[in-house]
């Protein structure tokens, strides 16, 4: 997942639920709109907003999922959960890279 400062991002192999969405998840690649939260409780700390999804155009609002923001401003990531949150086994967690 790459997420620009214009508020885009791109991701490859993005795991979404959609039967809609074509062709193997190693290699299924998306994009849309980013945003961080205003600090309602039961939003992400950083939302996605999928555009598209391979061959499959999203409607605006209609497929969204995000993360939450954890560590330092040296050492920022973002997690989120898969399936259970009560298991931590099921936590992703992704570190930033300097852009290229």
């Amino acid at each position: 997942m790459t997420l620009r400062g214009d508020g885009s991002f791109t991701t490859v192999a993005w795991p979404a639920g959609l039967d809609e969405a074509t062709g193997p998840v190693d290699r299924r690649r998306g994009s849309g709109r980013w945003k961080l939260s205003d600090g309602s409780r039961n939003d992400f700390d950083v939302a996605l907003s999928f555009y598209e999804i391979n061959d499959y155009e999203v409607g605006p609002g209609s497929y969204g999922s995000g993360f939450d923001i954890s560590g330092t401003r040296e050492d920022l990531r973002l997690y989120a959960w898969v399936g259970d949150p009560d298991d931590c086994a099921n936590m992703s967690t992704f570190s930033s890279k300097p852009p290229a």
